[in-house]
C-alpha cells in the first residue's frame, strides 16, 4: 500500500512524508534518501520539542526539533560507533542550508547544499578512501552545468554536461588504465 501511495503522491507531485525520522537513510553517494517533494515527519508520537533516538548499543542515533510534527532546526545523524553520519538543517519538514556526510570512519562522504526544491549549488563527494569521486552542480535536485567523476584511486574518469538533468555536449570518460572515450550528446553542453 505505501509504495502505491508513494507514486501516486509522485505522479501528483504532492508533498509526501517520509515517515520516521530514525529511518532516514543515504543514497549511494551520501546525500539524504528524500525527494524534493517528501517532507519528514517527526514520528514516534513527537510533534513538538526534541527529537533523540540511539543505537541499541547506547550511542546517540538522531537528534533534533520537532514542530507540528515535522523535522525543524539543526538536525544530526551518528553511526553506531559515534562518529557523526549527516548534519543538515530543516524547515517544515524539508532540508535547508549546508549539508554534510561522513562514512562510519569519520572521512567526509558529501558536501552540498539544500534548498526548498532539493539539492542546489555545487556538490561534492568522495571516496571512503578520501580521494574525490564527483563534483558538480545541482539545480532543482537535478544536474546542471559541468560535472567530474574521478576513479577510487584519484585518477580521472569523466567529463560530463548537464542540462536540466539531461546529458549534452561532449562527454569524456577515462577507464581505469587511462584509455579516453569520447561520446557526443545532444546540443552544444555546458562544458
Amino acid at each position: 500500500m505505501r509504495p502505491l501511495l508513494l507514486a501516486l503522491a509522485l505522479l501528483l507531485a504532492l508533498p509526501v512524508t517520509a515517515h520516521g525520522v530514525v529511518g532516514v537513510g543515504l543514497t549511494r553517494l551520501g546525500s539524504l534518501f528524500l525527494r524534493p517533494s517528501q517532507v519528514l515527519e517527526c514520528g514516534d508520537g513527537v510533534t513538538d520539542g526534541k527529537y533523540l533516538k540511539s543505537h541499541q548499543n547506547g550511542k546517540k542515533r538522531v537528534r533534533g526539533e520537532c514542530a507540528g510534527g515535522l523535522a525543524t532546526g539543526d538536525w544530526k545523524a551518528w553511526h553506531d560507533t559515534g562518529k557523526k553520519q549527516w548534519s543538515v538543517e530543516f524547515s517544515g519538514g524539508r532540508p535547508t542550508g549546508d549539508y554534510k556526510a561522513w562514512y562510519a570512519d569519520g572521512t567526509l562522504m558529501a558536501k552540498g547544499e539544500y534548498d526548498a526544491d532539493g539539492k542546489t549549488g555545487s556538490w561534492t563527494y568522495w571516496w571512503p578512501n578520501g580521494e574525490k569521486r564527483e563534483k558538480g552542480n545541482y539545480t532543482k535536485d537535478t544536474p546542471d552545468g559541468c560535472w567530474s567523476t574521478w576513479h577510487e584511486s584519484g585518477d580521472r574518469a569523466s567529463k560530463q554536461g548537464w542540462t536540466a538533468g539531461e546529458k549534452t555536449g561532449k562527454w569524456l570518460e577515462w577507464d581505469r588504465e587511462g584509455t579516453k572515450k569520447k561520446s557526443i550528446f545532444g546540443g552544444s553542453g555546458p562544458c
